[in-house]
């Protein structure tokens, strides 16, 4: 937006809230003298802003509700895409990495939970591979930095499939919850709010829906990876 210049009588008028007295010679050297400034702002005004290349595109947000803004302040919260996701890190957070980063001994991250889940059927924690995370907004960073966002899952949000081999499926809730509570650094706050419960409904399906389908067979390789028999 470009700046006005000030007609003489609002200079006058300003001069006088502030108990000045000034000439009328006063203020045409006044306006004499700001006219170069009034003009570098101007010309600032016809420039066009630089459009830097967009590294992480961002949606147009949107304002939080009411009960994630009680004081009433103003801001507004987007959502920034492009980095990497969790589902494919391979990992889940385990009590080895924690005690490594917090010198502290913690038996109720989702390795920990899962571990005591299988344990029942004879499995143990080798039998706890890569895990598939469902309703977490996590990852890295193009710069390798790990960051959270809030889980966008809502109360009675789902997904289903179909096992089409008998099935052990174990689930955790994660400790630090929807990840709306900061769990590091001076903000950190306790998580337990925002810990939710999934549920599991199994059905089995209609005999009409899998009419001529079949489980599939185990393959049939009988080698040894090409290692020599003892």
């Amino acid at each position: 937006m470009a700046v006005r210049r000030p007609t003489v009588e609002e200079i006058f008028r300003i001069a006088e809230s502030y108990n000045l007295n000034p000439s009328t010679d006063d203020v045409d050297s006044y306006i004499e003298l700001s006219q170069p400034i009034l003009d570098s702002y101007a010309r600032l005004d016809q420039l066009t802003a630089p459009s830097l290349p967009v590294k992480y595109p961002r949606s147009p947000g949107v304002r939080p509700e009411p009960q994630d803004n009680p004081l009433g302040a103003w801001y507004w919260r987007c959502d920034i895409n492009g980095a990497g996701c969790h589902d494919l890190l391979g990992t889940r957070c385990d009590p080895y990495v924690h005690k490594m980063l917090n010198g502290e001994d913690f038996d109720y991250c989702c390795h920990s939970n899962l571990v005591r889940a299988v344990a029942p059927y004879h499995l143990n924690e080798s039998d706890v591979h890569d895990v598939l995370n469902i309703f977490q907004v996590t990852g890295l960073t193009q710069e390798d930095q790990y960051f959270v966002k809030p889980s966008p899952a809502k109360r009675g949000d789902f997904f289903e499939f179909f096992a089409e081999i008998d099935l052990l499926c174990a689930i955790s809730t994660c400790p630090h919850g929807d990840l709306s509570v900061q769990v590091w650094g001076e903000d950190a706050g306790d998580p337990i709010d925002t810990c939710h419960p999934l549920g599991v409904e199994i059905y089995q399906p209609s005999p009409e829906l899998i009419e001529g389908w079949e489980s599939p067979p185990t393959v049939d390789y009988r080698g040894i990876h090409g290692l020599d028999r003892p």
